[in-house]
């Protein structure tokens, strides 16, 4: 990071709105209003992530998304006839929060479905007949929650 921006202070990077910092962001990667987006969205995206994925996955969902906002910067735009420019600037950035957590929490739900098949189709994993039986019974809830789930999305949607 250059000296400049190390030896800035915190209020400064505050100054950059948000539309200015994902222009410039886009433009050649400027690190005062990269500094900028993670002083006033920093926390947000982290709160968020931390509602969906949980504590665990809460950092990692975070990461991700400050990347996709580095890597779609430039796709933002302010809508036509929008009031308030820094707040559908802080919108796209909490709604890429949003997808990427909810992405991961989908791909950790199903990494989990896919160990415990693995887990029943493997027999040696089992020491004893009441644990293959406990498998067989946590596949079974998982179907269950599978199948809620899936109704739940289509009530929802």
């Amino acid at each position: 990071m250059p000296a400049s921006v190390e030896s800035a202070p915190l209020n400064e990077f505050a100054r950059i709105n948000t539309v200015e910092a994902l222009r410039r962001i886009a433009s050649f990667r400027d690190d005062a209003a990269w500094s900028a987006i993670l002083l006033n969205h920093g926390a947000g995206i982290l709160r968020m992530a931390e509602r969906i994925v949980g504590p665990a996955l809460a950092d990692d969902a975070c990461q991700e998304t400050l990347l996709q906002i580095r890597a779609h910067a430039q796709q933002f735009s302010v809508p036509p006839g929008a009031r308030d420019a820094e707040g559908a600037a802080r919108g796209w950035i909490m709604s890429i929060a949003y997808r990427t957590s909810l992405g991961m929490l989908r791909l950790n739900k199903r990494r989990d479905s896919n160990e415990l098949r693995a887990e029943l189709r493997n027999p040696r994993m089992a020491s004893a007949p009441d644990d293959a039986l406990l498998l067989k019974e946590q596949l079974e809830l998982l179907r269950r929650f599978q199948e809620e789930g899936l109704q739940c999305e289509a009530k929802i949607g």
